[in-house]
């Protein structure tokens, strides 16, 4: 359980309320002798397999997040474990979630279409397609 705890918390931190009750849930059953060894496994299997999902998934949802010191409601965008991205609900403000930083960087307006799309193929008002979107690099050191 350590691993997967680990693995959350050092994840971008989407739906992380969701995935820490989630991740509480199976902890309770482990500690719970009258929970079968069988049932525990497969919760924790069913923990690791949601996990993984993220990784191949689009998804979009309006979330409260803090953009230079202010609360803002915005629409974010998680694409996989690549990025994860917000867009005010005017589109006029794009950014992009540093892990490093721990915090969101603004994106110039070349990116606004492409995530204003991205948003709409996540909610399913889009069709599939390409999409040319911004990858925070790590500086090696």
């Amino acid at each position: 359980m350590k691993a997967i705890d680990t693995f959350v918390e050092l994840d971008v931190p989407f739906l992380l309320e969701e995935r820490r009750q989630r991740l509480d849930l199976v902890r309770s059953s482990l500690s719970n002798p009258k929970v079968t060894a069988s049932e525990q496994v497969r919760q924790i299997l069913e923990a690791y397999n949601i996990e993984s999902e993220y990784g191949r998934k689009i998804d979009a949802f309006e979330s409260s997040i803090v953009i230079d010191g202010q609360e803002i409601v915005a629409n974010v965008l998680v694409i996989g474990r690549i990025g994860m991205f917000y867009q005010t609900k005017d589109e006029r403000t794009s950014g992009i979630w540093d892990k490093d930083a721990n915090d969101w960087i603004e994106l110039d307006s070349g990116y606004r279409t492409a995530i204003r799309d991205g948003i709409r193929m996540a909610k399913k008002l889009a069709p599939t397609d390409m999409l040319l979107m911004p990858v925070v690099i790590k500086e090696q050191s």
